[in-house]
């Protein structure tokens, strides 16, 4: 999920709460943690970001798994409140090779969508954007994988 909070409670927030989820801490713990560390933010809206997260940690990996022609079906999406101008937002990974010396790196990459896309299509977007941008002309993309797709609440499928 897109973290929700803004300035530096947020940031911290952002990185706090998802490893406490990883490390299989509850709600309420969470909450007095992130209060005891001095931070501040609205109860409601931390719930809705820690839900969001435990969502995540037990699906993500379903996600991966999916044939990759395959669109994500809706059980498999997390329910979010922010978004965009679009339905979904899907995050994924992508592996580079540099084209010269041949060394490999990851980074993780998202897509706004209002299609909920199959592997092949997602692959194509961050492809796509990566050319459009021309970032890192030195690096090549070899592999894309998805992991989540957020889908925003109101909004159609």
């Amino acid at each position: 999920m897109p973290n929700p909070f803004r300035g530096v409670s947020g940031s911290l927030i952002g990185i706090i709460v998802p490893n406490l989820v990883k490390a299989d801490w509850g709600a309420n713990r969470i909450c007095r943690y992130v209060t005891g560390q001095g931070l501040k933010f609205r109860r409601q809206t931390l719930l809705d970001y820690i839900r969001e997260e435990k969502f995540v940690k037990t699906y993500a990996g379903d996600i991966a798994l999916l044939d990759h022609r395959a669109a994500t079906p809706r059980g498999l999406m997390a329910e979010t409140k922010l978004g965009k101008n679009r339905n979904y937002r899907i995050y994924g990974e992508a592996t580079y090779k540099h084209v010269e010396t041949g060394e490999i790196k990851k980074h993780k990459v998202s897509v706004y969508t209002n299609d909920n896309l199959d592997g092949d299509e997602f692959d194509s977007a961050v492809i796509d954007a990566h050319d459009e941008t021309e970032s890192d002309p030195d690096y090549e993309i070899i592999s894309v994988e998805r992991f989540r797709v957020d889908h925003f609440r109101g909004r159609p499928y």
